[in-house]
């Protein structure tokens, strides 16, 4: 991917922030699961989110070929949100608890037989693998840029053809 989106960028970030959370230390402690763990769920989340107000505040406003794709792609998100749920039950349900109610969706049990604590993603009365989740809405992301990506670039090349 080139760098024609500043959404990418963020997107590299959150590709490392990823990996920090992955080796964070798992506490042993039957008392207490990681110490870190929801400062690394807030960052990996809001970076989620700020990938797309990036592409809509940012990248929008670069040029309007890139405008109209990008609306064309946030229009898809809006009208089928069943394809794209990762964005709307994930991606915005997440962030908005977390920095309009500081409550987080991440639960903790503690695993007697391998004596470690398992931390998952609760929504409703279901619960999923947190980096599941994380990765799941990173690939997301990841098809959707690049989506925009090439469609920006295969508008550029048919208008250099045609001059």
């Amino acid at each position: 991917m080139s760098d024609t989106l500043a959404a990418l960028e963020v997107l590299k970030e959150l590709d490392s922030a990823l990996v920090w959370m992955q080796v964070e230390e798992v506490s042993e402690d039957s008392e207490q699961p990681w110490p870190n763990f929801n400062l690394f769920w807030i960052l990996n989340v809001t970076l989620l989110r700020t990938i797309g107000h990036v592409l809509k505040n940012v990248d929008r406003k670069k040029d309007p070929v890139l405008r109209k794709i990008i609306d064309d792609k946030y229009q898809e998100w809006e009208t089928d949100r069943n394809r794209h749920s990762v964005f709307w039950e994930f991606i915005c349900k997440e962030r908005n608890n977390i920095l309009k109610n500081y409550e987080k969706g991440v639960v903790y049990h503690w695993d007697s037989m391998n004596t470690c604590w398992l931390a998952n993603y609760k929504d409703g009365n279901e619960e999923y693998d947190t980096i599941g989740c994380l990765y799941a809405a990173y690939e997301w992301w990841e098809r959707q840029l690049k989506y925009i990506e090439n469609a920006y670039q295969s508008e550029i090349s048919k208008d250099s053809c045609s001059s």
